[in-house]
C-alpha cells in the first residue's frame, strides 16, 4: 500500500498542504504590507523634494522664478537609477520652470499645505508622481502648484529584493514545517503502530482483550471495539467447544448402542434375532436423531450465534397453533389430549426469531406430552396480561416438578431422579436459551389445583394488536 493511501500519508498532505496555502497567503500579505510602507516612504520623499522645490521660488520683477540652488541640481541629476522629472506652475497654471507637460491628476482637488499622489506615464515611462499646493513666503505666501515624478526602478528593485527575501525565509520555513509534521505524524501515530504490532504478534487462539495501557484517548474507542468484538469471539469460540464436548459425549453412547445392535443383527441366528436387533438399532438411531436436533437447536439458540438483524416481527398466537396442530399425532399416540387456548382473530406480535420460537414452544409442548402419560392433559394458551405484555403458558396435569428442582430442570443434560422415559434432558435448557436471546422470562410453577407443571415464557420485547374475547374459543384434538 503507498503511502498516499495510509492515514500517515493522508494526515501529512492535509498538514502541508494547510501549511502551503498558508504560507502563499502568510507570503502575500507581507509583500503587500512591504509595498503598502516602501510606497509610503518613497511618497514621503517625493513631498519633500516638493516642498524644498517650493523654497526655491523667488519673486522678482513682480514674476515668480525658480532658482534652484546646485545642492537640489546635483539631487536632482544624480537619483541613482531613476530619472526625475519636476514642475513648477502658477495657481493658474503658467510655467514656473521645470519640465513641461507633465500629467496632471485630472478630477483631484488639492488643498493648501496639501499633497496628491498617483500613477502616470511620461516620455514613455511610468513614473509615481506626486503634486503639492503650496505657499511662497518669499512671494508674500502666493500659491503654486508643484509637480514632481520619479521612475519605479528603485522601487521595484527594493519590492523584488523584499519579496524573494521573505519568500526565502517563508520557504525555509515551510521545510522546516514539513520536516516536523513528518516528525509529529509518525509520533502521534506511534500507539496505532503498538497497538498493530501487538495483534499481528498474537496467535489465532490468543483472543485477550487488548491492554488500555498507554493508548491515547482518541484510540481508546477503537480498542474497546476491538476488545467488544474479542469478547464475542471468545463467547463464540466457547459456545462451538462446549457444542463439541456435548456432542462427542452425548453421541458416544447411542453411537455404540447403534453399533452392538447392528453387530448383533450380523450375528442373529434366526430371523426372530435378525428383526429384534434391528428395531433396537432403529430406535436407538431416532433417539440419537432427537439428540442431534436438539444439540443443533441448542447451539442455534446461544446469543452469539444469532445475528442481530435474524429477529423480525412474529405472530405468536399463528406460531402456536401451528406448532401444536404438528405435534397432535405424537400426542394421540402418546394418549394424550392436547388443547390450544388462544382466541382466533388474536395477533399477538413479538419480536424475534421465527424458527428458534417454534422450537421453544415445541419443546415445551413436547415436555409436556412425554411426562403426562395416557390419559393426560395438555393445555397451550396465548395471553395478554395487565402489564402489556404477551405470556405464552403450557399446562399439564402430570407428576409435577418440587420446587426445589424448577431451576435445575434448565440446567443442560440434567433429568429429574426417577424421571421415566429416554429424554436427554435438553429440552427446557433449550427453552431457557430461546427465552434469554429474545429477553423473555421463563418460569415453572405448579399447575392448577396444585397438580402437574406450568411453565409461563412472558415476553415483553414488543407486543401489540392483542384481541381476546371474553369467551375465548377452545380447541381440542
Amino acid at each position: 500500500m503507498s503511502e498516499a493511501a495510509t492515514l500517515r500519508g493522508q494526515l501529512q498532505r492535509y498538514l502541508l498542504g494547510g501549511f502551503v496555502l498558508l504560507w502563499l497567503a502568510s507570503a502575500s500579505a507581507v509583500h503587500y504590507a512591504a509595498q503598502r510602507f516602501m510606497t509610503a516612504g518613497y511618497d514621503h520623499s517625493l513631498f519633500d523634494t516638493a516642498l524644498d522645490l517650493a523654497a526655491q521660488i523667488r519673486l522678482q520683477d513682480g514674476h515668480l522664478q525658480l532658482d534652484l540652488s546646485p545642492a537640489l541640481r546635483e539631487m536632482l541629476a544624480r537619483d541613482g537609477d531613476d530619472q526625475v522629472y519636476y514642475a513648477v506652475t502658477t495657481a493658474a497654471g503658467d510655467l514656473i520652470g521645470g519640465a513641461p507637460g507633465l500629467p496632471v491628476p485630472t478630477g483631484k482637488s488639492v488643498r493648501l499645505g496639501g499633497v496628491s499622489y498617483y500613477d502616470a506615464v511620461f516620455r514613455a515611462q511610468p513614473l509615481r508622481m506626486a503634486v503639492a499646493r503650496l505657499p511662497v513666503e518669499a512671494a508674500g505666501n502666493r500659491q503654486v502648484m508643484v509637480l514632481i515624478g520619479e521612475t519605479l526602478h528603485r522601487r521595484n528593485s527594493l519590492g523584488d529584493r523584499i519579496l524573494w527575501s521573505m519568500g526565502a525565509l517563508q520557504l525555509l520555513q515551510l521545510v522546516v514545517a514539513a520536516v516536523l509534521v513528518r516528525y509529529a505524524v509518525n509520533r502521534g501515530l506511534q500507539p496505532l503502530s503498538r497497538l498493530v504490532s501487538e495483534i499481528a504478534g498474537r496467535s489465532p487462539s490468543d483472543l485477550r482483550a487488548l491492554s488500555r495501557s498507554g493508548v491515547v484517548s482518541e484510540v481508546q474507542p477503537l480498542v474497546g471495539a476491538m476488545n467488544t468484538l474479542l469478547g464475542r469471539l471468545r463467547a463464540l469460540l466457547a459456545t462451538q467447544q462446549r457444542l463439541i464436548a456435548d456432542a462427542s459425549h452425548q453421541l458416544r453412547t447411542p453411537l455404540a448402542g447403534i453399533k452392538s445392535q447392528l453387530d448383533l443383527a450380523l450375528d442373529a441366528d434366526s430371523p426372530e434375532q435378525l428383526q429384534t436387533a434391528l428395531g433396537q438399532a432403529h430406535a436407538a438411531t431416532e433417539r440419537t436423531v432427537h439428540l442431534s436436533h436438539q444439540l443443533l437447536t441448542l447451539a442455534r439458540a446461544e446469543p452469539e450465534a444469532i445475528p442481530g438483524d435474524a429477529q423480525q416481527a412474529c405472530d405468536l398466537g399463528r406460531l402456536a397453533r401451528e406448532v401444536a396442530a404438528q405435534l397432535v399425532p405424537a400426542a394421540l399416540v402418546s394418549g394424550v389430549e392436547m388443547a390450544v387456548d388462544i382466541a382466533h382473530g388474536t395477533s399477538a406480535q413479538v419480536l424475534g426469531d421465527h424458527v428458534l420460537l417454534g422450537e421453544l414452544i415445541s419443546n415445551l409442548l413436547d415436555n409436556a406430552v412425554r411426562y403426562s402419560g395416557p390419559g393426560g392433559h395438555v393445555t397451550l394458551r396465548v395471553v395478554a396480561t395487565p402489564r402489556g405484555t404477551t405470556l405464552l403458558e403450557v399446562e399439564d396435569d402430570g407428576p409435577g416438578i418440587a420446587p426445589d428442582e424448577r431451576l435445575r430442570v434448565f440446567e443442560r443434560f440434567y433429568r429429574l431422579p426417577g424421571t421415566p422415559g429416554e429424554g436427554c434432558g435438553l429440552g427446557l435448557a433449550i427453552v431457557a436459551e430461546i427465552a434469554r436471546r429474545h429477553g423473555a422470562q421463563v418460569s415453572l410453577q405448579a399447575g392448577a389445583q396444585g397438580c402437574g407443571t406450568l411453565a409461563q415464557v412472558e415476553f415483553s420485547g414488543w407486543v401489540e394488536s392483542f384481541r381476546q374475547p371474553a369467551a375465548p374459543l377452545r380447541a381440542a384434538f
